[in-house]
């Protein structure tokens, strides 16, 4: 006697829809064939496409431009050339296409690291329009006089070029702020590169990575200068190489000056008793 067939349960749209949601939410993109079994993909991908999602010929996404609002928002900087390592499901054109869209709408800011174009939230301290033409002239004097100088076989004080460029800079609103009356508020932002600078295996920061953290916000020669406060004031233990040359030219560069040519690349967190 043949056995008697059995039905075959339709799929539930609804179930898949939010299964697919639940992945879109770790991996950011799912393929289209893993949406669902052909009889109902398409009614699944329309309701992904309702609720936002963005639906390619390939796969489903959470939009471009929210994957990289999302890491903007978290404070990323996003170089042009390595944009498509931070957006799942989309191509280096497509991300490099949404990344200009969000930086000629206001809605982020595209700047040069050194010759990187690179994307930063809009919120960054940027350096733009007449800021970019005054830094340029005061560099352009700085420069000329050091040339002079080394034409002429002399030497020029330290503390003059270093004067010379903690002041390239306007003073916006945000820096004149920062560098304002409340040496306690700036104290707070060095303890808090030093802490983020951290490495926890050797329980020390390295004092470029330091530098690199808080020239965002004071430049290069002030944040050495801030760095420095914090140790004349007993908050961080500053300590130099270990004499073996592993520094290179520009982490060299970026640690202060220790004893006998010495340079200052980490820092130890002190904590202050009351």
């Amino acid at each position: 006697m043949p056995r008697p067939s059995r039905a075959k349960v339709p799929p539930d749209s609804g179930a898949l829809v939010a299964a697919a949601k639940a992945v879109l939410d770790r991996e950011k993109a799912i393929p289209r064939s893993k949406v669902g079994p052909p009889s109902v993909r398409d009614c699944v991908l329309e309701a992904l496409r309702v609720e936002g999602f963005e639906v390619t010929a390939k796969v489903v996404r959470i939009p471009i431009e929210d994957q990289l609002k999302a890491v903007l928002r978290d404070g990323g900087y996003l170089a042009f050339n390595a944009i498509s390592s931070h957006v799942r499901g989309a191509t280096a054109a497509e991300a490099k296409q949404v990344a200009k869209a969000l930086a000629e709408s206001g809605r982020a800011r595209r700047i040069l690291r050194t010759t990187t174009e690179t994307l930063v939230p809009v919120t960054a301290d940027v350096v733009a329009d007449k800021g970019l033409a005054i830094a340029a002239k005061r560099v352009s004097d700085l420069a000329r006089q050091l040339q002079s100088a080394a034409r002429k076989g002399m030497g020029v004080l330290h503390s003059d070029v270093e004067q010379a460029l903690e002041g390239v800079l306007p003073a916006g609103p945000r820096r004149a702020a920062q560098r304002g009356p409340d040496s306690n508020l700036e104290l707070d932002v060095v303890l808090r590169a030093v802490d983020a600078a951290r490495d926890a295996k050797v329980g020390l920061s390295f004092v470029p990575k330091v530098v690199g953290l808080l020239s965002a916000d004071f430049g290069h020669a002030t944040a050495q200068k801030a760095l420095l406060e914090a140790a004349s004031r007993g908050f961080v233990e500053l300590r130099p190489e270990g004499g073996l040359g592993r520094l290179s030219e520009a982490e060299r560069m970026a640690c202060p000056e220790g004893p006998q040519g010495t340079r200052l690349s980490w820092a130890r967190r002190i904590e202050v008793q009351g």
